[in-house]
């Protein structure tokens, strides 16, 4: 009887820490990783700018997204998105989900420029090329990570499985914001596969 009710007294326990950890994360919030200002969650901002956000998923990716896990920077414009891993990590980039094939990481072009894969990405998008060859840095990245502080407006990002590339773009219709927005040409999965596996 005694371990029953010790058992059931760390359930408890557990329970209260995760419920507070939650409700103190609502309150600190997680900064933007462009910007590194606070950004908003979605039921934050307003009916206007909530709009504009869902209009993007509607017309652009054709879902809709889980609205919990969106994230926006009022600042400078981004829109982390359910796919993004930030409602799981609040690191960024490389918790990331690809939108078609769900493979995790989204790595900026300097990997597969540095590895030598980049004629992969060249093959597999064609009509993309000049994008997946920043010359900023001449063909010539000196690190994985050199894309990070580069200055180029737009760096190209990719997933090397299926060869889908990711920009942040702002889109007609969307007002201000920035949205990752997957440039090759495939089917965006419905929902990300953080998901699927609960």
């Amino acid at each position: 009887m005694a371990t029953i009710l010790t058992t059931v007294i760390v359930v408890e326990a557990a329970v209260g820490v995760l419920v507070g950890l939650r409700l103190m994360f609502r309150k600190i919030g997680c900064d933007c990783p462009e910007c590194a200002r606070r950004v908003c969650f979605f039921d934050e901002l307003t009916d206007e700018e909530k709009g504009q956000i869902l209009h993007y998923f509607r017309t652009r990716e054709g879902r809709e997204p889980e609205t919990g896990a969106i994230f926006a920077c009022r600042r400078c414009g981004l829109v982390m998105d359910d796919f993004s891993g930030e409602n799981l990590s609040m690191d960024g980039d490389c918790r990331s989900f690809c939108k078609v094939c769900g493979s995790p990481r989204i790595v900026y072009m300097a990997v597969p420029i540095y590895r030598g894969v980049v004629a992969r990405f060249q093959r597999a998008n064609p009509h993309l090329i000049p994008m997946t060859e920043c010359l900023r840095c001449e063909r010539n990245p000196q690190a994985n990570l050199d894309c990070i502080d580069c200055d180029t407006e737009n760096p190209v990002m990719a997933r090397n499985d299926c060869k889908t590339l990711y920009m942040w773009k702002p889109m007609d219709g969307c007002g201000e914001f920035r949205f990752f927005v997957p440039l090759t040409d495939g089917i965006v999965r419905q929902i990300p596969p953080t998901h699927i596996a609960h």
